[in-house]
């Protein structure tokens, strides 16, 4: 569709400069003033960025999840896929709710000029700390598990005015949906979303030793 839509629209142009330019060759008219040619040289250009696109991005990240495709249940490939899609939105969605739910409430904070200075500095802090806890989880001085604990107790408290953050309660990435929690106003199980994705990259590297940093270092 989208190549018979592009053919249409190029001939359509070449007709129209054929009309105003008789008995010129669209390849005689100046780069500067030919549309035509300009169209034909972007349209290469954006040819060959996919080709390249799908040779150095999509290929490496479908070989590394072929790799690791058993860790992950199903009957057929296609049911392993959507679970393999799971665990990824899982995966993403547990540090995603953490990071939106900081910078809401630190854009509430801001709301009141005399906490902007102190928003400041428990931006810089959590920048900081979450930089930390990253290192640490990169190089295996801590598990998922204990990630999240060191993470909430931050949030908990230096961010969270009630000291009382729960995850659960702030769901940005349809975790509730994953877990077929109905009512947006009920927490999702963050432990449980925990534990299902140490559980997923558990059977991944059970099938290839470092086959989660793999995949995710692709993703990046």
């Amino acid at each position: 569709m989208f190549t018979e839509s592009y053919m249409d629209s190029m001939l359509s142009l070449k007709n129209l400069m054929t009309a105003i330019l008789p008995g010129k060759k669209i390849e005689d008219i100046a780069s500067s003033e030919n549309p035509y040619m300009l169209q034909n040289t972007m349209q290469g250009a954006m040819s060959d960025a996919a080709q390249m696109f799908e040779r150095n991005v999509m290929k490496p990240l479908d070989k590394a999840m072929a790799q690791v495709l058993d860790a992950f249940d199903g009957k057929n490939d296609d049911e392993k896929i959507r679970n393999f899609n799971l665990y990824m939105i899982t995966k993403h969605g547990l540090e995603r709710n953490r990071i939106l739910y900081v910078r809401d409430a630190l854009k509430d904070m801001r709301m009141d000029e005399k906490k902007k200075k102190l928003a400041d500095t428990i931006e810089n802090d959590w920048n900081n700390e979450k930089a930390t806890l990253d290192e640490k989880l990169e190089r295996g001085d801590i598990d998922l598990k204990e990630y999240y604990k060191q993470m909430d107790d931050f949030i908990r408290t230096y961010v969270d005015e009630t000291n009382k953050f729960d995850a659960g309660e702030h769901d940005y990435s349809g975790i509730h949906a994953i877990q077929e929690v109905e009512k947006n106003s009920d927490p999702y199980d963050d432990a449980e979303a925990i534990q299902s994705v140490m559980d997923s990259e558990g059977r991944m590297e059970d099938i290839k030793k470092g086959a989660v940093k793999d995949y995710w270092d692709k993703v990046k």
